[in-house]
């Protein structure tokens, strides 16, 4: 075995896998462990150690957000604060809609949108009562 690590980690989005046709050899098998373990150390990198200096646990996750695009620019509140809006850095959003209903059940429905603006998920929650049930909806309903 061999000990792996590197002074100047690069993250990657993407890691190869190794597929039944490939061949099998040292190479193809290590080149997603080395892209997972440089991904640790850059990660590791940008959060730092737990040092005063660069300040809290949270500042560092929001510098994170800041450079990689997670970070809510704006939010709009409309329709008597029934409908939120949140737009994100990166183009992506997230819009929540608040109902009562008649039943006396109330209904938060959270749909997140895609960078080019497809709709991806839709999360509805019901409140009746003490019950609370989150449940993903499916694209298709």
């Amino acid at each position: 075995m061999v000990k792996y690590t590197t002074d100047k980690p690069v993250f990657s989005d993407e890691i190869n896998l190794v597929e039944r046709s490939d061949l099998v050899n040292a190479r193809n098998h290590n080149d997603s462990l080395i892209t997972l373990q440089q991904n640790d150390l850059a990660l590791k990198q940008n959060l730092g150690s737990v040092d005063p200096s660069r300040g809290s646990i949270q500042e560092q996750i929001n510098s994170i957000r800041e450079e990689t695009g997670f970070k809510a620019y704006s939010t709009t509140i409309s329709n008597n604060d029934s409908l939120i809006t949140t737009n994100f850095a990166d183009g992506s959003k997230t819009v929540t809609e608040i109902a009562a209903g008649a039943d006396g059940r109330d209904t938060v429905t959270k749909k997140l949108y895609g960078t080019r603006g497809q709709l991806t998920h839709v999360y509805r929650t019901v409140i009746d009562g003490e019950t609370i049930t989150e449940t993903e909806v499916e694209q298709n309903e």
